[in-house]
């Protein structure tokens, strides 16, 4: 009997089959704890997904990056501005902790991912107050970035910041009426 091409071509399907989650993603443990990205994933020879996430800093206990199976992880849902947030904020963590053991093409493609996130969060549509505080963070943050000039006059986000004033201009005022 040929087994080993029995096994072969077992191994072979299981390399084939799609993923759950996405690299780039963001998930949470099953108990919702432990907000985390996905950078890395494999199948072991059973078809089990393994995950490689970084951990959102004040999850992490010390240990910021962690292998956990796909059937310990879900998908986070939130909010359009809530999510883009959290993604923010975990690309910004995982920017600033950049592990010399990751090859150089993961660091750039989340370094990538951290500026794709800020801006999209900068120009997201706000439509609660929790919305806007999370838009101001954020760009306070870019205002007080180190090696930002002073003059901010033609800087990318001043667009995004005029239509953030005036959507706390008009929550306020159809809070006044």
């Amino acid at each position: 009997m040929n087994a080993h091409v029995n096994i072969a071509e077992a191994v072979s399907q299981v390399a084939d089959q799609t993923y759950r989650f996405e690299i780039g993603q963001t998930v949470e443990h099953e108990n919702g704890g432990m907000r985390s990205i996905i950078f890395d994933r494999e199948k072991s020879a059973c078809g089990r997904e393994l995950y490689h996430v970084y951990v959102v800093p004040e999850d992490a206990y010390g240990r910021p990056i962690r292998i956990i199976l796909g059937d310990a992880l879900r998908a986070r849902t939130t909010s359009l501005v809530a999510g883009l947030f959290e993604e923010y904020r975990i690309y910004r963590a995982f920017v600033a902790d950049a592990d010399t053991e990751m090859s150089e093409e993961v660091v750039e493609h989340f370094c990538k991912c951290f500026f794709d996130a800020e801006a999209n969060l900068v120009n997201a549509p706000a439509s609660l107050y929790a919305d806007l505080l999370m838009k101001v963070e954020v760009f306070k943050e870019i205002v007080s970035a180190p090696g930002i000039e002073e003059d901010f006059s033609d800087y990318r986000y001043v667009e995004a910041l005029g239509s953030t004033m005036n959507e706390i201009e008009t929550m306020l005022s159809s809070n006044l009426h």
